[in-house]
């Protein structure tokens, strides 16, 4: 997980949901509580299906968030870390554990939740989604002094309607049309499908939809839950009874449109959400509440009886009038009820009292610790309230006055404790956020201090309001701060990789400076929406140049893969000693230097010399590479032959290749000569190499003079195992060859042991024999020479 979502967030323990991870968080700076989503492997693996879910989630955040979960932030993947995340808030309940908790819930409830989760449908389902995975365990339930929010989740598992899917689970209300070939399309009737699933378990009580969907009990059980789908949704002679059969008095028009939600035949459904909210709105508008009755299901209330006169009643009414003839009809309302003004007063503080229930229901007293003093305050107004309610079902509105003016006080009293908490936790969060010295905060500071003397006052709207409005300023001081910190932090992150990049001496580098100077001057006055937009000004001008210099990479790359790969091939061919090679070895080490700092502009202009250095390098071709033997290069061209003498009868007799003009030979092609002649150590480590002990022996003795005794075929031999030695193809020279070499090479001077020493040639004579040439007397002489006869020789190789 990426480290600026570590920063941020307190991150705990992760859930999986159908191809996503889902990890609850609490968010460090402004102490509410998310959820953390991104993909799971799964869904990474196929990028099609990863690509749009990021274009769902990302269209997403257009829809109304009415009905829906608020998505707070959707962080896009990065070169460091090709997730996307979803941040997301959520209410602490589902519908699951909310319907879990409750034996039945009442038919207005039931209504108002059915009408706000098709709200949520009609709006998706209108912005061309289907979200294909509805259950309970994903719309979630909140409960405040306003009433109760329902609103429908993880909206990162909705999909395009008409999109292909490959259903990766089986979804407890999920449609049978889902599983007749396997893949299925993203449709709107899924989710009507699933919403009759729902409806029917939001007007059953617990018992009654247990007995019904007995096999629903084991869902929780990951190995028997395809065999409960099946038993509750695939087999076609299971059909689910009617809501006005399960429950007398249902109403029909209801129980019709719930049993057509349900019907096998998907065209049968209401066609969109919107259709299946009119129809709802149509059946459930007008109809008399109804109460549970155990003995006999749903019931209408009964019309009332019309009264009956008896003789006592008659006896009363005499007894009355007589009262009012003799007393006077002044006093009859004192005698029949109580005080008017003492109900009213009672009226007043029973309505407060009930709404600061209310407000502290909303901000979560009940959940709060046990002792914590909101809570303690909290237990003992609700408690009051209770008892006062108790006492005035008695119409004992004397003792009921009290007890709401006790519960009005006490729930005032956890409403304070908790606003005051909250904004003291603010203002925590705007001092660690740095802005002790804001003007802002001083207001806020001063709200808070105005909030606690009307709190000693017993003024608790008053400081409940001061409260809030400190904290709401503390909140938007800490949130400027934030947004500030994080803009500066981008900017100068972003201005130190165009100096790593190479891109500092642009002009716009200077007026980027120049705005972080200004937006810097600017923070420090407390301007800080001008302060955060000066800083990302700037930081747009550094990406312009971070992206023109990224623009470079790949012919950075194609040019430093070229530079790599000559540059090892000329090492192969000459060896990393040649000079001019180790001279651009430093430039190549600079030139990478620039392109792992990402300054690909600047490599690219350093890898362009170097690259054409390489190339007029390895053009010119290389001898042999070995430690102990040395060739020497000789280039294509015309040599004089003023020296060399011709001991045979004519030319032909030498053969084709020795036909010489005005007195010299031509070389087509540069090729490579041994500049000595091959040595007796030498011969000796061939015999030796090719297990001849004897032969080695031989030429034990003065190893470093050239061996002058070696037949045609020993050499011809001694070249093929030489071949293997170096790893390079080595011949005899051919005549023409070594007559350019002598003229090129200085000669060596052989050793003199008073016979005629010979070096050996490839070309043969047409009479016989091969061409081999004699030095003496400062003149080369050419002759034929039988291949038995011994004699020196070099070998010869191309230039690689």
């Amino acid at each position: 997980m990426r480290s600026d979502l570590i920063a941020r967030y307190t991150i705990g323990e992760p859930i999986y949901e159908n191809e996503f991870i889902v990890y609850p968080a609490q968010d460090k700076r402004m102490d509410h509580a998310v959820f953390i989503v991104t993909p799971d492997v799964a869904l990474k693996l196929d990028k099609a299906r990863f690509e749009r879910v990021w274009t769902s989630i990302n269209e997403a955040k257009s829809l109304t968030a009415r009905r829906f979960v608020e998505i707070e932030d959707l962080i896009p993947p990065s070169p460091e870390d090709d997730n996307f995340y979803i941040v997301e808030k959520r209410p602490s309940k589902t519908l699951h554990q909310y319907l879990d908790e409750t034996e039945m819930v009442a038919y207005e409830r039931a209504v108002e939740i059915g009408r706000h989760i098709l709200e949520g449908l009609a709006t998706l389902h209108g912005a061309g989604y289907a979200h294909n995975a509805l259950t309970d365990q994903c719309i979630y339930v909140s409960e405040d002094y306003s009433g109760l929010s329902v609103r429908i989740g993880n909206l990162h598992l909705i999909s395009k309607i008409g999109e292909h899917i490959i259903p990766p689970y089986v979804p407890e209300f999920g449609a049978p049309e889902i599983y007749a070939s396997g893949t299925f399309s993203a449709s709107p009737a899924l989710d009507i499908y699933a919403m009759g699933m729902i409806a029917y378990k939001l007007f059953l009580p617990r018992q009654t939809y247990a007995s019904v969907f007995d096999s629903v009990m084991v869902w929780e059980d990951e190995h028997q839950r395809e065999q409960s789908w099946k038993n509750i949704h695939l087999d076609p002679s299971n059909v689910f009874p009617r809501l006005d059969v399960l429950i007398p008095g249902f109403p029909e028009g209801l129980a019709s449109l719930v049993e057509r939600m349900l019907s096998r035949d998907p065209t049968a459904r209401p066609r969109m959400g919107a259709d299946a909210l009119g129809e709802f709105a149509r059946v459930t508008t007008g109809i008399q509440p109804m109460s549970w009755d155990p003995r006999g299901g749903m019931q209408q209330p009964e019309a009332p009886k019309p009264k009956k006169w008896t003789l006592a009643k008659l006896s009363m009414i005499g007894a009355l009038l007589l009262i009012c003839i003799g007393v006077g009809v002044v006093t009859i309302p004192k005698l029949l009820r109580p005080d008017p003004k003492l109900v009213a007063d009672v009226g007043t503080w029973k309505k407060e009292a009930e709404s600061r229930k209310q407000k502290a229901i909303a901000a979560k007293a009940p959940e709060r610790p046990s002792g914590d003093q909101a809570k303690l305050a909290y237990d003992t107004g609700a408690a009051a309230l209770t008892s006062a309610d108790a006492l005035l079902k008695d119409e004992d509105y004397e003792k009921a006055l009290p007890g709401f003016q006790t519960a009005a006080i006490n729930l005032g009293n956890s409403l304070i404790t908790i606003s005051k908490e909250n904004a003291e936790k603010a203002k925590a969060a705007a001092s660690a956020a740095g802005g002790d010295k804001a003007p802002s905060f001083a207001e806020a500071d001063a709200k808070m201090k105005a909030a606690a003397e009307a709190a000693t006052a017993k003024q608790m709207h008053a400081a409940v309001d001061a409260y809030d409005a400190s904290k709401t300023t503390f909140d938007d001081l800490a949130k400027a701060l934030t947004a500030l910190a994080a803009a500066e932090k981008d900017a100068t992150a972003k201005r130190e990789t165009v100096n790593r990049i190479g891109a500092g001496d642009s002009p716009d580098v200077a007026k980027a400076s120049g705005l972080m100077a200004d937006a810097k001057a600017k923070a420090e006055q407390w301007q800080m929406p001008a302060a955060t937009s000066g800083y990302g000004d700037a930081a747009k001008l550094f990406d312009k140049l971070i992206a023109d210099v990224m623009a470079a990479k790949d012919e950075a790359t194609a040019l430093k893969q070229k530079v790599t790969d000559l540059n090892a091939s000329i090492t192969t061919r000459a060896g990393a000693a040649d000079p001019t090679l180790a001279a651009l070895a430093p430039k190549i080490g600079e030139a990478d230097g620039r392109y792992t700092a990402e300054a690909y502009k600047l490599a690219i202009a350093a890898y362009q010399p170097i690259l054409a250095d390489l190339e007029a390098l390895s053009a010119r071709g290389f001898c042999p590479v070995s430690q102990t033997l040395a060739f020497e290069t000789v280039p294509a061209g015309s040599y004089s032959l003023e020296n060399v003498r011709l001991m045979t009868s004519s030319m032909k007799e030498l053969g084709g290749m020795l036909g010489v003009a005005n007195g010299a030979v031509k070389i087509d092609k540069s090729f490579c000569m041994q500049t000595k002649a091959v040595t007796r150590a030498e011969m000796a480590e061939y015999y030796t190499a090719n297990s001849d002990p004897a032969a080695a022996e031989a030429y034990a003795d003065n190893p470093q003079q050239p061996a002058d005794d070696v037949p045609l075929a020993v050499a011809q031999n001694y070249t093929a195992w030489l071949s293997k030695q170096l790893n390079a193809p080595v011949h005899l020279p051919s005549a023409t060859e070594w007559m350019a070499s002598a003229a090129k090479i200085t000669p060596e001077k052989l050793p003199d042991n008073g016979d005629i020493i010979l070096q050996w040639s490839a070309t043969p004579c047409e009479a016989g024999g091969n061409v081999a040439f004699m030095a003496q007397e400062g003149s080369t002489f050419v002759v034929c020479s039988d291949a038995s006869a011994g004699g020196i020789f070099r070998v010869t190789a191309e230039l690689r």
